[in-house]
């Protein structure tokens, strides 16, 4: 404001939309047939809280974990047990999503990747999928290219550019 910039606040407006946050990740992992995971009303197509969505084959879980930290770039993932089944269908909740965990088993998910997930929430799937931490940050960076291309698009003759300022306020630190 100071520098006269101008800002947008549509954060959970873009966690509801059927092309937004969850569109974004689901597009980045290579997901189709996507459906929002909790709609709401009026329009249950478009609205709701997370995404689910299938890999045309299926793979490994530890295949899944590969691709999802290959994706959102992370070094780590935080996961519960291993359930000895392969990924096909994965629900998603870009940042803080473990309150869909329920509709993600009730949907029948093979994988359920959010972030912010408390360390009693693992033991909740039951066995019933495999639960993925796969950071706030990383599960939500994609929205930046999501709005600079909207902008482009409905704009094209304003220059709207992505920052390269790295805005993540968690660091990793991984023993090898």
């Amino acid at each position: 404001i100071k520098h006269d910039i101008a800002i947008i606040s549509m954060h959970t407006n873009l966690d509801n939309s059927y092309l937004g946050v969850n569109a974004a990740l689901a597009e980045k992992l290579g997901l189709a047939n996507l459906r929002i995971l909790q709609p709401t009303t009026p329009d249950p197509q478009l609205r709701g809280a997370g995404m689910i969505g299938e890999f045309a084959e299926a793979m490994s879980e530890k295949d899944f974990l590969r691709r999802v930290a290959e994706t959102i770039d992370s070094p780590c993932l935080r996961h519960s047990a291993f359930i000895g089944r392969d990924v096909k269908r994965v629900a998603m909740c870009g940042g803080s999503g473990s309150f869909l965990l329920s509709e993600a088993c009730a949907q029948h998910a093979d994988a359920f990747l959010t972030a912010d997930v408390k360390y009693h929430d693992f033991f909740l799937p039951e066995g019933q999928l495999l639960f993925v931490d796969g950071g706030h940050f990383e599960t939500e960076q994609f929205t930046k290219e999501l709005i600079c291309g909207l902008i482009r698009k409905k704009f094209p003759t304003f220059a709207a550019e992505i920052a390269e300022t790295n805005t993540n306020s968690v660091h990793y630190f991984v023993k090898i």
